[in-house]
Parts: structure tokens; C-alpha cells; sequence
């Protein structure tokens, strides 16, 4: 309860139905959002548990090959893990959270997105998607690569493993320095995908808020016009001559 008595008051509040009620108290109640990619993700975290277990029964896990992938799984293990934390953000599961140059969440993702739109529509006169974009890796990309790797994983490098656990460097079968550096190398491949999406989500974000600031400059420039003394001024002198010409052709509304 608050300090303040409220008789004779009136607080102001906007009218909803039951409905919207329930609708916000599931936001409230930080029951609203899920990550589409954690299915993806904890197939391959399991994925990778199976892998390691089979590792485990190596009988010379020394040997080059069988190092590169136990150093190959411990790569991807930590990425899925940074990649999770990064998909949680942008699909809204976890509100409030900030990426590592303090990228918004979805919330100020979606504001981003939805005015980067408008504004590219309002410059290059298209009907483009410029929304999706700054939520690309969960859309497809990020599940298509980690399914892709448990089923690598689970099908292929297990069986591998199993078949060669008691292989010394005396006795390579044919072909088994070429299918582990395959398999380790789809591993690893996978693993890099993951940093290069949080990456590339990140930049894409960074590259619609510059966008963003430039047309709000852009703006101002015009709307400066408008002040004959302060900001008018200012603007004069700080323009090039060929913005003071582009603005001497606009008219004054």
C-alpha cells in the first residue's frame, strides 16, 4: 500500500475488457514470449552429452583426432550457450536483457525494426521487408545449423566413435583421419555459425539505429529552416555548400 490517502481522488486509467486484462497480466507475469529456437537448442546440448559419453569410452583419447573433436565439442557447447542467451533476447523470453554494446531487447528491438521500416519505405519508396532483419538468426537460420549438427552428432559421430574407440596411431583404419577431420570439422563449422549469427544480428541492429539517426538528422537539417536566428543559423554554418543548396531548394512549409 501506498503512503498517500486517496479520498476525494481520482487516478486516472484507461478502460480495458477482461480480456486485454489477461492479455497484459500474461506480460506482467513474464509468461508472454518463448524462444522458438530452444527445442533446436537443447537437441544439441543433448546431442553433445551423447557424443562426449562415447568419447568417454576411448581407449586412447590422446590420439590428434579424438583431442580436436573433445576441443570441437567444448567450442560449440560454449557458443550454444552464448547463443541461447542471445536468441532468449531477441525472441523476448528474457525481458530486459542487453547484449554485449547494450543492443535492446526485443521490445526495443521490434521499436527499432518497425521505424527502420517505415523510414526505408519513406526514402527508397519500396515494398520491403527491412523488419525481420534485425531478428534474422531465430527466424530459420540458427535451428536449420544446430539440427543439422545433432543429427551429425547423434547419427554419425557416435557411430564413428563406437567403431574406432580402440584405434592407436599404429593402426588407423582406412579412411579414419579423413571422416574424423569431416566430423569435427561440421562441428566446428557449426560452432562458428553460432558467434557469426549473434554477429550479424547485432550489426544488423547497428546498422538500423545509424540509419535511424541519419534520416532524424536529416530532418532537423530541414526543419531548421524554420528558426532564422539560433538553430537556422547554426545550421548555416556548419553545413557544406552542397547541403546549403540542397536546403535554398526546399520549400518552406
Amino acid at each position: 500500500m501506498g503512503f498517500f490517502p486517496t479520498e476525494g481522488c481520482s487516478i486516472s486509467a484507461a478502460t480495458f475488457t477482461g480480456q486485454q486484462k489477461d492479455l497484459v497480466q500474461t506480460v506482467i507475469d513474464n509468461n508472454a514470449f518463448k524462444n522458438p529456437i530452444n527445442p533446436s537448442i537443447n537437441k544439441t546440448n543433448t546431442a553433445i552429452s551423447n557424443v562426449s559419453s562415447a568419447l568417454s569410452g576411448v581407449q586412447f583419447p590422446l590420439l590428434p583426432e579424438w583431442v580436436s573433436l573433445t576441443s570441437s565439442l567444448g567450442s560449440l557447447t560454449t557458443n550454444t550457450s552464448e547463443y541461447k542467451t542471445h536468441s532468449n533476447r531477441l525472441s523476448g523470453k528474457t525481458l530486459n536483457a542487453m547484449g554485449p554494446d547494450y543492443e535492446p531487447g526485443f521490445a526495443g528491438l521490434y521499436g527499432i525494426a518497425s521505424s527502420y521500416n517505415s523510414v526505408k519505405e519513406t526514402m527508397e519508396e519500396k515494398n520491403e521487408d527491412n523488419f525481420s532483419q534485425l531478428f534474422h538468426s531465430i527466424l530459420g537460420p540458427s535451428e536449420s545449423a544446430l539440427s543439422s549438427v545433432s543429427d551429425v552428432m547423434n547419427n554419425k559421430i557416435v557411430d564413428f566413435i563406437a567403431l574406432n574407440s580402440g584405434v592407436t596411431s599404429g593402426n588407423y583404419p582406412e579412411g579414419f583421419t579423413s571422416e574424423a577431420a569431416a566430423l569435427n570439422a561440421h562441428v566446428s563449422s557449426t560452432s562458428s555459425q553460432l558467434t557469426s549469427f549473434i554477429t550479424q544480428d547485432n550489426n544488423y541492429y547497428s546498422t538500423a539505429v545509424n540509419y535511424l539517426e541519419k534520416f532524424s538528422l536529416g530532418n532537423m537539417l530541414m526543419s531548421g529552416k524554420h528558426d532564422p536566428c539560433f538553430g537556422g543559423k547554426m545550421i548555416d554554418f556548419v553545413v557544406t555548400d552542397l547541403v546549403r543548396g540542397k536546403l535554398a531548394n526546399i520549400d518552406i512549409f
